[in-house]
């Protein structure tokens, strides 16, 4: 046990100036291929979603076909659910993987790109299809 765990049980806890922020310093010798992978797979999952966005949205503008307004709105909020999520994700992946740890933030980031990718199926599980 660290000494800042130690000194946190205690009814007054002292640290060192040296153990006070270690716990905050910048680790970057750590393994970030899961962190980079996890950031690679959102933006080309974004990409995807705006070009279908895009041909929905041209495919619309050339035929009045009662299923694209459906599929139009499908785009509309994955790429919105995509702006309005992808600053937050990303910067507390990187925060926590700089930080804390690259191989948690990694896993947690292939998580969250999986089911985030699973957003559009869901919401069109709606009922309304």
């Amino acid at each position: 046990m660290n000494n800042f765990h130690a000194a946190s049980r205690n009814s007054s806890p002292v640290l060192s100036s040296s153990e006070e922020w270690s716990y905050m310093r910048l680790n970057v010798e750590q393994d970030f291929s899961f962190v980079v992978l996890a950031t690679l797979l959102h933006f080309i999952l974004c990409e995807t979603a705006l070009v279908a966005h895009a041909v929905i949205k041209l495919g619309e503008m050339f035929a009045s076909f009662s299923h694209l307004k459906r599929h139009l709105e499908l785009a509309d909020r994955t790429v919105g659910n995509f702006t309005e999520s992808t600053a937050l994700f990303l910067g507390l992946l990187w925060m926590y993987s700089l930080f804390i740890s690259a191989q948690g933030g990694g896993k947690a980031g292939l998580l969250y790109v999986f089911f985030r990718s699973m957003y559009p199926v869901m919401w069109s599980l709606k009922g309304e299809w």
